[in-house]
């Protein structure tokens, strides 16, 4: 599941130290739209691992907050902390690898 939140409650989970995937994207911008096909997949498969989405349109602030200047754009945040960044259009299994080593470095 991937859940829509706006950038107030991003600043307050980085500020909480909590670990999450956001991805930052916009309804115009297809690589988003395709980013998406993976990261819904994605989500099933790390339920212990939160997954935000963050309309860049509605919330610009978000660039300023995560230190980012496109969409679409992943940022893993490990304990508050940003753990991976992810510019751009890339492959599920990338994803994949990164929230698998995320998760084995949390145990």
């Amino acid at each position: 599941m991937i859940t829509q939140v706006g950038s107030s409650a991003i600043r307050e989970m980085i500020e909480q130290g909590t670990t999450f995937l956001v991805e930052v994207s916009a309804g115009w911008c297809h690589p988003c739209r395709i980013l998406e096909k993976f990261l819904f997949p994605l989500s099933n498969e790390f339920p212990e691992f939160p997954f935000y989405k963050v309309d860049y349109d509605a919330n610009t602030d978000i660039f300023e907050i995560l230190e980012i200047g496109t969409v679409p754009y992943i940022v893993i945040f490990r304990e508050g902390k940003a753990a991976v960044r992810i510019r751009g259009l890339t492959s599920e299994n990338s994803i994949r690898e990164a929230l698998s080593e995320i998760l084995k470095n949390s145990l």
